[in-house]
C-alpha cells in the first residue's frame, strides 16, 4: 500500500524546485525524505520526459498493470488532487514539461476508470473551493487568479475525460457520460438535503429529513425504471441528460443494442399520467422490486468503496431508519441504504461499472476506425492479466481482524418470551404494532418490562438479565439485528447479494484534513501488521465531494463514551460497565474485552500524539461492542485547537478511568500497555517506516503555509518517542493529567458531555 509515495515525493520536489539525485545520490531538503526518492529513480530504458537535471526518473516505473496502478492512485488520491491543484502554472521549460507529463499520466488513468474519475472530480472541486478563499496577505493576487484558472482547466479536463473517456468505443462514451452525471446528481441531492435541514426548525427536522430521503429515493426509482436513461428531478440538471444518445455525426456501432423500452407501470397507474410527473405515486419500491435484479444494474454504486471492492448499487434509502446527528452548527445525518451486488467477479474500478449490461465487443465501425479497447474491457476482473485480487465487502460489518474474539451480545434474552435464536431484538415501541400486524408469528416484546428492569439497581438483577438490559439500553438495536429485520420487511430482501450499509452525510465542513488523518492511521495500522505488533486501529472511509461536504463511513455497533455514561443504567465507571457487559473480572469474555480496550488505547495514543489531535472529549471517543476504543473527528490536529486555545497539553488522553479498566497501575494490563506503546513508537521510527510516514506527511501538508515547521515537528516527535525512557515519560505525563481532567470538566459544564 502507498507504493506511489516515492513518486509523489518526487513530484513534490519538482514543485519545490529541489535538486533530486539518482539512486544513492543526494536527496532533496526542506523537510523532504530524500532517501525515498530512489524508489522511483533509475536509469531505465528509453527516453522519458522526466529525464533531465532533476534526476533520471524512470517513466517505465508507471507502466504497471492498470488494476494495480489504479488501486495505488486511489489510495493517494487526496495527495494527487492537491499536487494537481498546486502545480505551477509557469516556470522553467523542463519543470513545466515534467508537470504536464505527470498530469497526463494521472488523467489517463482516470479516463479508464469512472470510479477514480469521480473521486478526482470531487477532490478538484474541493481544491477549487479552497482557492476561492481570498489570497493570503503578502501573496500577489495574480498568482491566485492564474492558479485558479489552471485548476478550472484541470477540472474541466478531468470531468470531460472521466465522462467520455478517450479510448472507449463510441457506443460506451454516452453511457459513461450519463453514469457520471447520475452519480454526481445523486450525491449532490444528499448534500443539498443536509444544507436545507439547517433552515428547518429542530422540531420538524426529522420529518423534513424523511421527506427529503423519499425524494432522493424517487431519483433512484426513476433511474432504475428508465433503465439508466434519466434521473428526473435532480438538483443539478446535467447537460449530458438532455443531449441525444449519440453525438451529432456519430455512427452507431452495430454491436450495440439499444436499451429496452421503459418498464410497464404498476397496477393502477397509467403511462400517460407519469410522463409529466416527477414523482409518480405508483413508482415505488414494490414496483422496482418486481423487476430486480435486472434494473438494479442501472443504479449508481456506493462511492465509498475501494476500486477493488465488488460493485454494490443502491436500491433505496430506508427513510424510517435515517436519523439526525447532534451538532450545533451543522445538520449531519445518518443514512441506512439497501444495496445489491449486481455483477459477479467485477469490481468498482472496472470499465463495466457504467456499461449496465450493454453489449461489449469490437464493431465494424470500431475496426475501421482502428479503435483500441481498454484492458479493463478486454479481460474480466478475475483474469490473470489484471493481477489484482478483489477485496471483500466489509463496509459497516465487523472489522477484518483475525485477533478479534466475537462477543455474542444477543445471546441472553430480556425475558422468557424472547427467543435469542431468532436473532431479533426487542424493536422500538413504534415498530411493535407494525410487526405484529405484518408478522403475527413474531413473539410479543414487553417494553414496559425492559424499562422496569433498567430502573432497578443492576446489583439486584442476575448477570444475564443485567447484561441484556445494559446492551439494549446502550447499543439499542445491534447491526445484525437491524440487518435481519430490514431484510425480512424489505421487498428487496429476497434478492441474492442484498446488503445493508450505513454512512453519514455531512455538509458545511471541510473533510479533507480528516481524510488525511485516516490515511495516516491506515498506514500506521499497516506497519503494525507488517511487524506483527498486537496494536489495534479502526480507520473509516471518507469521500470528500467538495470543499464543504463529504460522506463518512459510520462505525456500526459503536457508541461514544458520553452516550455510554448517559444510557447505561446506574453507570458508575467504565470498569463496572465492562464487568456488567462482558462478565466478571475472571471470565474469558471480560479478559478479551479488556485486552481489546488496551490494544486499541495503545494504538490511538501513538497516533494522536504524532498527529497532535485535540478536542478529545468523550463525544469524540467511541467504544464498540467488542470493547475497542475508537477515536473520531480529527478536525483539530497538527497544532490546531478549538478556539485557538491550546488547553489540552497532555501528549494524549489517558485518564485514570482508562487505567482502572486495564487493572490499575502495577497490574498486568497496565504493564503490557506501556510495553506496547514503547514498541509501537520504536517500530514506527525504523528507517523504512519512518520514511513512509514522512513521505505521507510531506505530500499531505503541501499547501499548508507552515509545512516545513509542521513536518519538522512531526519528525522530532517521532524520534523523541522512539527512545523507551521518553515513551514511558509520555505515558506518565498523560496519566490522569490535570489539563485533561479540566477539559472534560469544561465540556461537561458547557456542552453536557460526560
Amino acid at each position: 500500500m502507498f507504493s506511489l509515495l516515492p513518486f509523489l515525493v518526487y513530484w513534490l520536489a519538482v514543485q519545490e524546485g529541489l535538486r533530486v539525485g539518482g539512486p544513492g545520490g543526494p536527496g532533496g531538503g526542506q523537510g523532504l525524505s530524500g532517501g525515498s526518492l530512489g524508489g522511483f529513480m533509475g536509469s531505465g530504458g528509453g527516453v522519458s520526459p522526466l529525464q533531465g537535471p532533476l534526476g533520471s526518473f524512470d517513466a517505465d516505473a508507471m507502466a504497471l498493470t492498470p488494476a494495480v496502478f489504479d488501486s495505488q492512485i486511489e489510495e493517494c488520491m487526496p495527495q494527487i488532487a492537491t499536487l494537481l491543484a498546486c502545480t505551477k502554472v509557469d516556470g522553467p521549460p523542463d519543470t513545466m514539461r515534467r508537470n504536464r507529463w505527470i498530469e497526463q499520466q494521472v488523467i489517463e488513468k482516470c479516463t479508464s476508470n469512472v470510479h477514480l474519475g469521480l473521486k478526482l472530480y470531487w477532490l478538484l472541486r474541493a481544491a477549487l473551493g479552497h482557492l476561492e478563499i481570498p489570497t493570503r496577505r503578502g501573496l500577489p493576487q495574480i498568482t491566485g487568479e492564474r492558479q485558479r484558472a489552471h485548476l478550472m482547466n484541470l477540472l474541466t479536463t478531468g470531468e470531460t475525460l472521466a465522462r467520455g473517456g478517450r479510448q472507449s468505443p463510441g457506443c460506451l462514451a454516452s453511457l459513461r457520460a450519463r453514469y457520471f452525471a447520475h452519480c454526481t446528481n445523486f450525491v449532490a441531492a444528499l448534500v443539498k438535503l443536509s444544507f436545507e435541514l439547517k433552515g428547518v426548525s429542530s422540531l420538524r427536522r426529522l420529518t423534513a429529513l424523511q421527506q427529503g430521503i423519499d425524494r432522493v429515493n424517487t431519483l433512484l426509482f426513476r433511474l432504475m425504471h428508465t433503465r439508466g436513461e434519466e434521473m428526473e428531478g435532480g438538483p443539478e440538471e446535467a447537460s449530458s441528460q438532455q443531449q441525444p444518445f449519440y453525438a451529432r455525426g456519430q455512427r452507431p456501432p452495430t454491436s450495440y443494442q439499444p436499451p429496452p423500452p421503459p418498464l410497464p407501470p404498476y397496477a393502477g397507474g397509467s403511462t400517460g399520467s407519469t410522463a409529466n410527473s416527477n414523482n409518480p405515486n405508483w413508482l415505488n419500491e414494490e414496483h422496482i422490486a418486481r423487476q430486480c435484479p435486472e434494473v438494479a444494474a442501472h443504479s449508481v454504486h456506493l462511492p465509498m468503496l475501494d476500486g477493488a471492492n465488488p460493485i454494490f448499487r443502491f436500491l433505496r434509502l430506508v427513510s424510517g431508519e435515517c436519523e439526525l446527528l447532534p451538532s450545533r452548527e451543522r445538520c449531519p445525518y445518518m443514512v441506512v441504504a439497501e444495496l445489491l451486488q449486481t455483477e459477479r467477479n467485477t469490481r468498482c474500478g472496472s470499465a463495466r461499472l457504467y456499461t449496465n449490461g450493454a453489449t461489449l465487443g469490437c464493431s465494424i465501425w470500431d475496426a475501421l476506425d482502428q479503435r483500441q479497447f481498454p484492458e479493463s474491457l478486454l479481460y474480466p476482473d478475475d483474469h490473470p492479466a489484471m493481477r489484482f485480487p478483489m477485496k471483500p465487502f466489509l463496509f459497516n460489518n465487523d472489522y477484518d481482524d483475525d485477533q478479534d474474539y466475537f462477543l455474542d451480545l444477543h445471546a441472553t434474552p430480556l425475558s422468557p418470551s424472547y427467543s435469542s435464536s431468532s436473532h431479533r431484538p426487542p424493536p422500538p415501541l413504534r415498530q411493535q404494532q407494525q410487526q405484529q400486524q405484518q408478522h403475527p408469528s413474531f413473539p410479543p416484546f414487553f417494553t414496559t418490562e425492559e424499562e422496569a428492569l433498567s430502573a432497578m439497581d443492576p446489583r439486584q438483577l442476575d448477570p444475564g438479565t443485567r447484561r441484556a438490559v445494559t446492551v439494549r439500553k446502550v447499543f439499542g438495536e445491534l447491526w445484525h439485528w437491524k440487518e435481519q429485520r430490514i431484510r425480512n420487511s424489505s421487498p428487496f430482501g429476497r434478492l441474492e447479494g442484498w446488503r445493508l450499509a450505513m454512512f453519514i452525510v455531512k455538509a458545511g465542513d471541510d473533510l479533507r484534513q480528516e481524510q488525511v488523518a485516516m490515511q495516516l492511521i491506515t498506514l500506521v495500522r499497516e506497519i503494525f501488521k507488517e511487524e506483527g505488533l498486537d496494536l489495534w486501529l479502526r480507520p473509516y472511509g471518507i469521500v470528500c465531494v467538495g470543499d464543504q461536504a463529504g460522506l463518512i463511513e459510520a462505525v456500526a455497533d459503536a457508541k461514544s463514551i458520553d452516550h455510554v455514561k448517559k444510557r447505561a443504567p446506574y453507570f458508575t465507571d467504565l470498569r463496572e460497565y465492562y464487568e456488567r457487559i462482558y462478565g466478571g473480572p475472571y471470565s474469558r469474555t471480560f479478559r478479551e474485552a479488556q485486552r481489546n480496550f488496551m490494544r486499541s488505547l495503545a494504538g490511538y495514543c501513538i497516533c494522536t500524539y504524532l498527529l497532535q489531535v485535540k478536542d478529545r472529549h468523550n463525544a469524540n471517543i467511541l467504544i464498540d461492542k467488542q470493547g475497542h476504543l475508537i477515536h473520531i473527528d480529527f478536525g483539530f490536529m497538527l497544532g490546531a485547537s478549538p478556539g485557538s486555545i491550546s488547553f489540552e497539553s497532555a501528549p494524549f488522553k489517558l485518564t485514570k478511568e482508562y487505567v482502572d479498566l486495564m487493572g490499575g497501575q502495577g497490574g498486568q494490563g497496565w504493564l503490557e500497555f506501556r510495553s506496547l506503546v514503547v514498541r509501537g513508537f520504536d517500530v514506527l521510527n525504523r528507517p523504512r517506516h519512518r520514511r513512509r510516514l514522512l513521505d505521507m506527511m510531506a505530500v499531505s501538508i503541501f499547501e499548508v503555509p507552515s509545512k516545513a515547521a509542521l513536518l519538522d515537528s512531526f519528525d522530532k516527535r517521532l524520534m523523541h518517542a522512539s527512545f523507551p525512557p521518553n515513551a514511558l515519560a509520555l505515558v506518565d505525563e498523560s496519566y490522569d493529567n490535570y489539563r485533561t481532567k479540566m477539559y472534560d470538566s469544561y465540556q461537561k459544564r458547557r456542552n453536557g458531555i460526560w
